[in-house]
């Protein structure tokens, strides 16, 4: 009998509970030799892994009716981009931006990304393509092509602005919220590209000189997923003059390295020797380099033309670019990692901004809905469980049927002024994406597929805890969608928590949530307390990064004394 626990919540936020944080947990375990934890909990993590792949056997079947709409979800192999390929050309950069103040130093990050790259393509003597797809540009402020320094002509370099303008951005569902929508802008540029190899990045990424000089050879071949470790970086690099002493400081101004284990705290690696070993393997993401996927995945042309580029669908961005690379697995595109000495570089900057399941909030508090992490492990795992991978697009991604203006900022000495890859087609005013399910369709399909995994997940989450607690008390951080299940499982099988704890709490704070008493970590864990009487903490938040130095602070050991959830 199914269980009946997930009616509790809505489509896209209990499916949620499955964001794959224990598999990712395991490779950071895995990549730091365990620091902190026991082997219990390695095994803990494996076997839950394990049970989020149990899928409803008609998913496959019902994600194929879904998609259907008349239109073939099945890809069309001579299908090419807009642009003709451009002999000794090898390589097209294309993001998407607008000028405005989203983030800070906003101008300052732009005007590095542009310059790093037009010093590295003279540098190394390689022609490129830069392609900047300006999204719905703000009224008042200055365009891109104004507010930047683009030198008229370059010996090797050509840069081109294509611009969507307001008219085409309103027809989307969160216009109004949503200024702009990276992954679609990508596909405007993606399909617009004269390069045989086409990287999709954002503009707070620095390329390091190693990862340059290899991408841009022209050595690469299709068949391909080409990814990068990113090494988060200080944002003081902006403060330094010139491309060249960016480049030479970046390493020591490391924050952290995000590889296929997860992300690796500076204290945790060598910052010169990065090479963490083997990845470790979980059923439905095998080996992929997942972590921080979207600012760095290059694809040849005709592999980028083959999956109908990112997944359009009309919502925030947020996991898009993991779904990507899981479709990428599907149809038989082999992985390829670079070497840990060609990383690209993130300025870090501020989130300012609250994720939880299946949505996000802006800095002015409006809710934006995003797939959930867990129905890419629903489709991932349907595709190679069924042999079929599938395209969520038509044959229309990248609005190739809108008339989109561009501008050529930076000629290349290698280009012509006459490339411009316009199209002479009047504006439909119709409903703009090529997505051939909705949101809303794709996440109440996962809501449906994953209830086996949601179960067998929770048993397995409860019957650990409760078998390694040993009669101490237990108690659950985090009371949003993931607590409020777990808390739900242990009332089924008539086994009480002792509290839940919220980090937002003060000391002193005194709060009720499910009938439950909700503390603040201050209160409820002392480092006084000998190790037999710690309760037991099971952390369901996805804010371990910061739960967790609490926790040993309090001299709490994974697998013995806490364990992360879901």
């Amino acid at each position: 009998m199914q269980d009946q626990t997930a009616a509790n919540f809505p489509d896209g936020e209990w499916c949620s509970l499955l964001w794959p944080l224990p598999a990712h947990r395991q490779k950071y375990l895995a990549a730091t030799q365990g620091l902190l934890a026991t082997v219990e909990a390695n095994e803990f993590y494996q076997e839950l892994a394990l049970h989020m792949t149990s899928i409803d056997p008609d998913a496959a079947q019902n994600l194929e009716k879904l998609l259907h709409h008349g239109k073939s979800s099945t890809p069309v192999h001579d299908q090419t981009l807009l642009a003709k390929e451009v002999d000794d050309v090898p390589l097209t950069i294309v993001t998407v931006s607008r000028n405005d103040t989203h983030v800070e130093r906003m101008e300052e990050r732009t005007q590095a990304f542009i310059d790093g790259l037009l010093h590295q393509a003279e540098t190394h003597e390689q022609r490129i393509e830069l392609i900047i797809v300006e999204w719905n540009p703000p009224s008042g402020r200055p365009s891109m092509a104004e507010a930047f320094r683009f030198p008229a002509s370059h010996p090797y370099a050509s840069v081109k602005i294509v611009t969507i303008p307001s008219d085409l951005h309103n027809h989307f569902a969160y216009a109004s919220r949503l200024p702009l929508y990276q992954m679609i802008g990508k596909n405007v540029g993606i399909r617009r590209a004269r390069g045989s190899i086409i990287l999709a990045t954002n503009i707070d990424v620095l390329l390091s000189d190693e990862l340059f000089a290899v991408i841009s050879s022209g050595m690469l071949h299709s068949g391909k997923h080409y990814r990068s470790d990113r090494w988060d970086i200080d944002r003081s690099v902006l403060d330094l003059s010139s491309p060249s002493s960016r480049l030479q400081q970046a390493r020591s101004l490391c924050l952290g390295v995000n590889t296929r284990h997860g992300c690796i705290p500076k204290a945790a690696v060598d910052i010169d020797r990065v090479e963490i070993g083997p990845a470790a393997n979980t059923p439905y993401i095998p080996h992929l380099h997942t972590v921080a996927c979207g600012d760095f995945q290059l694809l040849h042309r005709d592999d980028w033309a083959l999956l109908r580029g990112y997944p359009e669908l009309d919502s925030f961005s947020m996991h898009l670019d993991t779904m990507f690379a899981m479709q990428c697995h599907a149809f038989g595109l082999v992985e390829h990692t670079f070497a840990s000495k060609m990383p690209h570089y993130h300025i870090d900057h501020t989130l300012g901004v609250q994720v939880k399941a299946a949505s996000y909030f802006t800095q002015e508090k409006q809710e934006l809905k995003h797939v959930s992490l867990g129905n890419i492990v629903a489709m991932t795992e349907t595709m190679l469980t069924s042999g079929k991978p599938l395209c969520l697009n038509n044959e229309d991604w990248g609005l190739i049927n809108h008339d989109i203006p561009d501008t050529c900022v930076t000629l290349g000495e290698w280009d012509t002024p006459l490339s411009s890859t316009r199209r002479n087609i009047k504006f439909a005013n119709s409903t703009v994406g090529s997505s051939l399910v909705s949101l809303h369709d794709f996440e109440h399909w996962g809501s449906q597929a994953l209830l086996p995994a949601l179960d067998a997940s929770m048993r397995h989450v409860c019957t650990t805890a409760i078998r390694i607690a040993g009669g101490r008390r237990l108690r659950i951080w985090g009371r949003g969608a993931r607590g409020t299940a777990i808390c739900a499982y242990f009332a089924k099988v008539q086994h009480p928590i002792d509290c839940f704890i919220d980090g937002t709490l003060a000391s002193g704070a005194r709060e009720t949530f499910r009938n439950y008493p909700v503390r603040s970590p201050f209160d409820v864990l002392s480092t006084s307390e000998p190790p037999d009487s710690r309760a037991f903490v099971i952390v369901a938040s996805s804010y371990i990064d910061e739960i967790e130095p609490t926790l040993h602070k309090a001299g709490y050991i994974e697998g013995s004394d806490y364990l992360l959830g879901l």
